[in-house]
């Protein structure tokens, strides 16, 4: 199973807005794609506007046919306005599931 970390900043007072975008567009999208398992969005407890978004995938491949999608570009255009940079983004494999 591999495991995707977004690290994302945006301004404070946009932060709804991503946030409703990210439930209401991202998250039905990424169900109906294979291999998608799950995702989880945490918010900074410590600095407003940052968060990471955690999504779980079957495989790489299957990560990298959705991030090749149309929709995806389309999705992600419309969440990139509302960050401050674009985000760091790290790629693991799952050695150990407790």
């Amino acid at each position: 199973m591999i495991v995707r970390l977004s690290f994302v900043k945006s301004p404070p007072e946009q932060v709804k807005e991503a946030r409703d975008i990210w439930d209401n567009q991202v998250a039905p999208a990424l169900k109906k794609q294979r291999g998608f398992r799950g995702a989880y969005r945490a918010a900074s407890l410590e600095t407003p506007g940052e968060g990471v978004t955690i999504q779980f995938w079957e495989s790489k491949e299957d990560l990298e046919a959705w991030h090749s999608s149309k929709g995806y570009k389309e999705l992600i255009g419309r969440l990139r306005v509302l960050m401050v940079e674009l985000p760091a983004t790290m790629l693991y494999e799952v050695s150990t599931e407790i």
